[in-house]
């Protein structure tokens, strides 16, 4: 089952963003989004919008199309929208068939030792431990933008 969701700025009620997940959890999360999408979020505060839930993921998939096309896309230059794509792609149900090529094409596929250490760090979370550290300007960035979600949080619970 899948959902279909937009975002709305609160500033100027404009729809920027059009989405589908399988559940609502990816419309709130903010991991995985385009450059553009982080501008706007960055800069003003926004309202997630379920439209529709429950549906089929091919459903799901047209009616974001749709909904896509009717909004436009502002890097065509044919609406408000910040989505990169017409919508409908991803790969939330791959076939077995596509499973089987992605799999024989890492078969016998060797990796360095260093890779592999970082790969395993990476999959522990374990960022510090890779070399990344924060400067304070970014932690400041990021308790300011942490501040904007509670205090929207609070004011549409």
């Amino acid at each position: 089952m899948a959902i279909v969701y937009r975002h709305r700025r609160l500033d100027t009620n404009e729809i920027f963003y059009i989405g589908r997940g399988k559940s609502k959890i990816r419309a709130f999360d903010k991991c995985r989004r385009s450059t553009f999408w982080k501008n706007i979020v960055s800069n003003t505060l926004y309202e997630v919008e379920i439209l529709c839930k429950n549906l089929s993921y091919e459903d799901a998939n047209e009616l974001e199309v749709f909904l896509i096309q009717l909004y436009g896309r502002r890097d065509l230059g044919k609406g408000s929208l910040v989505n990169m794509t017409d919508g409908g792609d991803g790969h939330t149900n791959m076939s077995p068939d596509t499973r089987l090529k992605i799999s024989l094409s890492n078969k016998g596929r060797k990796l360095s030792e260093e890779a592999k250490k970082l790969i395993g760090l990476a999959s522990k979370g374990n960022s510090y431990s890779l070399g990344y550290k924060h400067t304070d300007e970014t932690k400041k960035k990021m308790k300011e933008a942490q501040k904007k979600t509670k205090l929207f949080q609070k004011t549409t619970v």
